[in-house]
């Protein structure tokens, strides 16, 4: 067998050695007298030759740290090899030598497609569907309706006929709805996917206080219009049984959208977003009031009722003389978002954030 080039050769061999498990080396490479040109190889295997040993030195005893350890390839005088003398029409195989006695590797690393392969291959199916992906959802979506009789979904199409909103949700979703309509969790921050349309995945909580997803869509933005369409599509899929609570971050246009669809359900804010937004206006001028700092968690965070609340917010103003504080100001005009006071009569168990949502997110990133 006559080759072109010498890495031509070890190319072949390389890709030989991969499929069978066994790795490669050079034993030598000969040069000519002539031409001072490489002109006899050979190729052989990792393993092969003898296994070295190592003189005892007395003159230099052994170090009392115990030396880094280092991975050597152990030689048992496997036979494989390949040799290749040039000729003047290219590179022919003179030895062509199989023999092991050894274990051969077998993983993905040493196969013949590496993961580049693997990564080249995948990348090559999603462009020929990235323009079929909604004809391919809605095939999926009737399958599993011919395998579900209650999985239900709806989008709707704008002027140019592409997908402005879509949802679906499962039958057990479903069903598990009707016993655990009590609290719900909404959130569209997550949006790692290659159209940037917010995801928004209604979460519950059963009886064993664990997740559960109650459906699932995507927006193509947050505007009102888009809630609205959503929070009704969801009415329809649970047979017009609306949440009694419901906990969402601070968006406007989600909070109007609620409004409309579900105006006597009890809307909560995320009060982990509302804090956090506080904090970084009121750190520095609360990190130099000692006082005022306990008096601010104190009414925030251990008042039972609304009075309360009241009562302790405008002795904590009148004291520290923040009538005109614009930071203050804000955060009071939120209180019957986020303070847990005026959800004393509410159900949201575990909640006072959208974690839930954030950590069913974690799980689609993986």
């Amino acid at each position: 067998m006559v080759f072109d080039s010498l890495k031509a050769v070890e190319e072949r061999y390389k890709m030989y050695a991969r499929r069978y498990g066994f790795g490669i080396r050079y034993d030598y490479k000969r040069k000519s007298e002539v031409d001072g040109e490489i002109s006899s190889v050979s190729i052989v295997c990792h393993r092969a030759g003898v296994q070295s040993t190592k003189k005892k030195d007395t003159w230099n005893p052994e170090p009392v740290v115990k030396l880094r350890g280092r991975n050597i390839t152990e030689r048992t005088g496997c036979k494989a090899r390949m040799m290749i003398k040039r000729r003047p029409d290219g590179w022919l195989v003179t030895e062509f030598a199989y023999e092991y006695n050894h274990p051969l590797i077998k993983k993905w690393s040493l196969t013949r497609y590496t993961v580049k392969n693997v990564a080249n291959y995948r990348a090559s199916i999603q462009m020929e569907h990235k323009y079929t992906d909604m004809e391919d959802t809605m095939d999926y979506f009737r399958k599993l309706q011919q395998q579900d009789k209650d999985f239900y979904y709806k989008y709707k199409l704008d002027e140019e006929f592409r997908v402005q909103n879509i949802f679906w949700v499962d039958g057990a979703a479903r069903r598990a709805y009707k016993h655990y309509n009590d609290c719900v969790s909404f959130d569209t921050t997550y949006m790692t996917n290659i159209y940037k349309m917010p995801f928004a995945p209604f979460i519950g909580i059963n009886n064993h206080g664990q997740s559960i997803q109650f459906g699932c869509g995507f927006l193509r933005n947050e505007l009102t219009e888009r809630f609205v369409w959503l929070f009704r599509t969801f009415l329809e899929a649970v047979d017009g049984l609306v949440p009694i609570n419901i906990i969402t971050d601070q968006d406007f246009a989600m909070r109007a959208g609620i409004d409309e669809v579900f105006p006597n359900t009890r809307h909560r804010n995320c009060r982990w977003h509302i804090m956090k937004k506080a904090t970084e206006k009121l750190g520095s001028y609360l990190a130099g009031r000692k006082k005022l700092h306990a008096e601010f968690n104190d009414s925030v965070n251990s008042s039972m009722t609304p009075d309360e609340f009241e009562e302790k917010w405008n002795t904590m103003v009148q004291k520290h003389r923040l009538e005109e504080h614009e930071d203050f100001i804000r955060l009071y005009h939120k209180r019957s978002c986020c303070v847990p006071a005026y959800f004393m009569q509410s159900f949201y168990p575990f909640l006072q954030s959208t974690a839930r949502n954030e950590g069913f997110n974690a799980v689609l990133k993986k």
